[in-house]
């Protein structure tokens, strides 16, 4: 589209706007038509190689043409070693610079 706009912008730069059906005048120049047919072209190739290199990773890798779910991973048990309390009820309210809140000091009891 970007090439036919273009196209048609040249064709009416070649066309002074003496005429009243501008539009068609641009639609059959030939300047207009040769980079019409050139664009359909190129787009034509461009869905054959992307249908070639579709086709060829299937053909490639058979078992791919599903996403297949990944394998879940080993159990991992976690058991809490300590607790953490702060002057804070919410995470929001944490400085993420501890150093310039000095006043909010947190403990840390483990229980290991």
């Amino acid at each position: 589209s970007i090439i036919v706009t273009a196209a048609a912008a040249a064709a009416v730069d070649l066309f002074p706007s003496s005429s009243s059906s501008s539009a068609e005048a641009v639609t059959e120049h030939p300047l207009y038509k040769a980079l019409l047919s050139k664009y359909e072209s190129e787009r034509r190739g461009r869905i054959k190689k992307e249908i070639e290199f579709r086709n060829h990773l299937k053909a490639s890798n058979p078992s791919s043409t599903k996403a297949s779910a990944p394998s879940p991973p080993d159990t991992l048990r976690m058991v809490p070693i300590g607790r953490i309390t702060t002057p804070f009820k919410k995470r929001t309210g944490c400085p993420r610079q501890p150093a310039l809140c000095p006043s909010s000091l947190a403990t840390l009891t483990l229980t290991c």
